[in-house]
């Protein structure tokens, strides 16, 4: 079953836009996707293990390198930003994360990681507070531990990151990888520009922070916590909530959250796109 899904990754992810990778349970890379290999110009054999540490920013390379450790050692969700040098040399910004995927024992089988190219919203952002090209301010933009999607200049008390277009948008939430991967590629297909997936309800909140979608897709329960707060959030802000389950059904839904529709996992794409659309022409109430 392991190995079935451990597949089912390396093909979708061999096709997706964003860079991506597989590590086993110490945190040790043994597959990268296609998309890895264009941008960076490397080999399987230079990147395998922690090989990937060549293609960081020197300036950045140390604290990746601490953080990321710290998630393989514990478990936890891991999130961070930084640069990565191509195969022309240049560098550009990466947004990241990786999910633990465990097995019937509940130990980490491998490890799903992602890296989004969000250079253009960077250099957009830091040119609206300084004349200097982003590539020379590489050594001073400072990511705030726990909030990495929280940028700031060492000397500039503003955000920088630029706010992503919110028409059409809808945030994805989602904590295991591969639903949330399936969810993106489907409603990517189906027109949609996503926000996330996030994959912990702490990274849904960072990103609302700086542009709300159009619709949320939510997992209801994420380890035993929750959506329903972030949920409530939204739905105050005139943001529709879609959640997505496999239960049955909601355990102590509030009130407020009664006409949100919900969508049974495995999801079929009918359903999906219909309770979407419900969620998208009812008011809130």
């Amino acid at each position: 079953m392991l190995l079935q899904r451990e597949t089912d990754f390396r093909t979708r992810a061999d096709s997706m836009p964003r860079l991506a990778w597989i590590a086993d349970g110490s945190g040790s890379i043994y597959w990268y996707n296609r998309h890895w290999f264009d941008y960076t110009g490397t080999t399987l054999e230079e990147m395998s293990g922690w090989g990937w540490q060549a293609v960081h920013h020197p300036d950045h390379v140390d604290r990746v390198v601490t953080r990321i450790k710290a998630c393989f050692e514990t478990g936890e969700p891991w999130e961070d930003l930084f640069p990565l040098r191509g195969q022309d040399g240049g560098y550009r910004w990466f947004l990241s994360e990786a999910q633990p995927v465990f097995d019937e024992d509940g130990k980490i089988r491998f490890w799903f990681g992602t890296n989004m190219d969000v250079t253009e919203q960077i250099s957009d952002a830091i040119s609206s507070v300084t004349d200097q090209p982003p590539e020379d301010l590489l050594h001073r933009i400072e990511i705030k531990p726990g909030a990495t999607i929280a940028i700031e200049l060492a000397d500039q008390s503003r955000n920088i990151l630029g706010e992503t277009p919110a028409r059409q948008t809808i945030l994805i939430l989602e904590d295991e990888p591969m639903t949330a991967l399936d969810l993106e590629m489907r409603l990517s297909d189906a027109g949609y520009n996503i926000m996330g997936p996030a994959m912990t309800i702490a990274g849904a909140e960072r990103e609302i922070e700086h542009a709300l979608p159009d619709i949320a897709l939510l997992d209801s329960n994420l380890g035993g916590r929750k959506s329903y707060g972030l949920a409530e959030r939204l739905i105050k802000a005139g943001v529709p909530v879609v959640f997505c389950t496999g239960y049955e059904e909601l355990e102590d839904l509030p009130e407020r959250l009664q006409n949100c529709p919900v969508v049974s996992k495995p999801f079929k794409d009918s359903v999906l796109m219909e309770s979407i659309s419900a969620a998208a022409t009812r008011p809130n109430a």
